[in-house]
């Protein structure tokens, strides 16, 4: 099987190599092409390096690793992975594309506050385990406790919810893991979380691309010590635990 870029090589050689072009071609011309194949290059290696992170199994994307924590997973029967590995989504939200992080999920009418938007669902790992993950499983981890995380196997829908200084849903306090709406949420309106009142894993700060007039510019491990009240009776578990080790928290 031929892969583009074995014929994005075989071109270039081929392109050097004659002496037509060789002498009628001028340098710049010839650098610029360089450059545009080798970033074609590196998109494809990119791309199909991460594919190398996951196989295929009943048309559902999962990652290798989860054959690390269940290396009997592929003889799990279909119905018994989507209802421990798949989580639950409310029927009007669905994946669509996001100019800023690629993918997010979107509500396809309005939502009243309230409305439970999504049960998580995964497979629990500790802190421990996590160094078996690759660098694209780290994106799929939920905090669960200080060494107890829920990692998503499966690529789903439930993956998708982006981050928001300024967010339209929070944590539901019923006994079941997931996000509920706080305020009404309008048809096409993109359903985002604040993920500081998630966990604070990992210890690292990222750039905030949220774009909201009150956006906090960058994410930090911290930052539920700034924004527990305001979402107050909207936070994880965790967070409520480490909140009451707060010397003034009320």
């Amino acid at each position: 099987m031929i892969y583009i870029h074995d014929l994005i090589e075989k071109y270039l050689f081929c392109y050097f190599s004659n002496s037509f072009f060789r002498h009628k071609v001028t340098m710049i011309k010839k650098i610029g092409i360089s450059i545009i194949a080798v970033f074609m290059l590196n998109c494809l290696s990119s791309m199909n390096k991460k594919n190398e992170n996951y196989f295929m199994m009943e048309g559902m994307k999962i990652s290798k690793t989860t054959l690390k924590f269940m290396p009997e997973f592929t003889k799990k029967n279909i119905r018994e992975i989507k209802k421990n590995y798949i989580s639950e989504m409310h029927p009007a939200l669905e994946v669509r594309e996001n100019s800023i992080e690629g993918q997010g999920v979107f509500s396809k009418r309005e939502i009243k506050k309230g409305e439970v938007l999504v049960v998580f669902k995964g497979y629990m790992i500790s802190r421990k385990e996590i160094e078996l993950l690759n660098e694209v499983d780290l994106n799929y981890i939920t905090q669960f406790d200080e060494n107890l995380f829920m990692f998503s196997p499966i690529r789903e829908p439930g993956d998708f919810f982006n981050h928001s200084c300024s967010p339209n849903a929070g944590f539901s306090q019923m006994e079941k893991y997931g996000l509920v709406a706080m305020r009404d949420i309008k048809k096409d309106e993109e359903v985002t979380y604040d993920y500081s009142i998630e966990g604070n894993y990992p210890d690292e700060t990222w750039k905030c691309l949220c774009g909201n007039y009150n956006c906090r510019k960058y994410i930090k491990p911290d930052d539920w010590k700034i924004t527990y009240k305001k979402y107050k009776g909207y936070l994880s578990p965790y967070i409520k635990k480490l909140v009451k080790k707060l010397p003034n928290n009320n």
